[in-house]
């Protein structure tokens, strides 16, 4: 059939060339930014799964970064009370010297007058210590103070009345830190460093319970005076007491915080036989603390190693997703090209025949 209001063959050849000019660009498109996904029409669901595969990569990224810093944040505090605990090995010395009964007084106010610097050394690590700002042993804001209420030298629980009373037990608290070590809300690890110094009492925290003159006390590394002859405890006074009781009691202003039973206070003194027992009990929390420091860091080195892991896996599998196979698209491109050209070679070959008509007019 001969008609010219319809040519089909062009109508055909037209929408083959649009259909090459379309995959053309869409290779072109590919070729030049290497992406296989550049907006959600070339693969919503790919799309979707690659962002969120995005999300994962760069909150590990982040995860990293935070880990070498709390990293970085146990290793000062650890370093920290390496010091601290180089220090007590020297007052352990001082104190066993000064045990020795051959010692003139004058011999062991010399070796109290090195114990008051070095306790002085321990006083300003621990008090001053801190990270970025964050303070490390000397925080008291989670700890919870003291309270005596019937005034007898110690922090049990007792009757008072006819009924049974809790005493306000006392911590120290400690510093939780917690770090975000992953990509997740979930993925969080807490480092913990204790409270060893009551900046607001002046006392470093370092001790323990102790019998004083036949009254338990805390008896803190500050409490040691390798001068006397004997222990000197705290002398009673005439007051009344939260419960309205008046008598000979303890005085107030004892130190709120020391993590233990009994109350403690700065002028205190043990002789040198009780100091060894209160240093072997210092250098013991020390221990633990840097044993507790030491596995946060390795669990921290451990969870960067496997950050590392992660990121080179996933972003493999992100790769998969939305990146180009220039070997693909660029077959494509070659293919889209011949396309056009050959459709464009049929739209001249089918509009050439609509030509043939006129003879049937001449």
């Amino acid at each position: 059939m001969s008609v010219i209001g319809t040519n089909s063959a062009a109508l055909r050849a037209q929408r083959a060339i649009e259909a090459a000019t379309k995959a053309q660009g869409q290779a072109s498109e590919k070729l030049s930014t290497g992406k296989r996904i550049n907006s959600a029409k070339d693969d919503a669901a790919g799309m979707a799964i690659a962002q969120t595969m995005t999300s994962q990569l760069r909150g590990m990224e982040v995860a990293k970064r935070n880990a070498a810093d709390a990293i970085s944040l146990t290793q000062t505090a650890e370093g920290i009370l390496g010091e601290v605990q180089n220090s007590l090995q020297r007052m352990r010395e001082l104190t066993l010297q000064a045990a020795n009964g051959v010692n003139r007084p004058e011999d062991r106010a010399a070796l109290q007058t090195e114990m008051d610097q070095t306790v002085a050394q321990i006083n300003a690590l621990l008090q001053n210590s801190e990270f970025n700002g964050v303070n490390l042993f000397s925080n008291t804001a989670q700890g919870t103070a003291a309270r005596d209420y019937n005034a007898d030298g110690d922090l049990l629980d007792y009757s008072g009345y006819g009924y049974y009373r809790d005493e306000l037990m006392h911590s120290a608290g400690s510093t939780v830190i917690n770090v975000q070590a992953g990509a997740n809300a979930t993925d969080n690890v807490a480092i913990t460093l204790p409270t060893l110094r009551s900046n607001g009492d002046d006392f470093t925290l370092l001790g323990t319970d102790l019998a004083v003159n036949g009254t338990m006390r805390f008896v803190g590394i500050s409490n040691i005076d390798l001068t006397l002859d004997y222990d000197v405890g705290v002398a009673a006074v005439h007051r009344t007491n939260e419960l309205g009781s008046t008598g000979w009691m303890d005085p107030e202003g004892y130190v709120a915080f020391t993590d233990s039973d009994y109350k403690s206070y700065a002028q205190i003194g043990v002789t040198a036989q009780q100091g060894l027992t209160v240093i072997d009990a210092a250098l013991a929390q020390i221990s633990t603390a840097r044993v507790n420091l030491g596995a946060a860091q390795s669990r921290l080195e451990s969870i960067s190693s496997q950050l590392d892991t992660n990121i080179v896996n996933l972003t493999d599998a992100r790769s998969r997703i939305e990146d180009a196979d220039f070997s693909t698209e660029s077959t494509a491109l070659a293919k889209s090209q011949i396309l056009s050209q050959a459709a464009t070679a049929m739209l001249a070959q089918a509009n050439a025949r609509q030509q043939d008509v006129l003879k049937l007019l001449e």
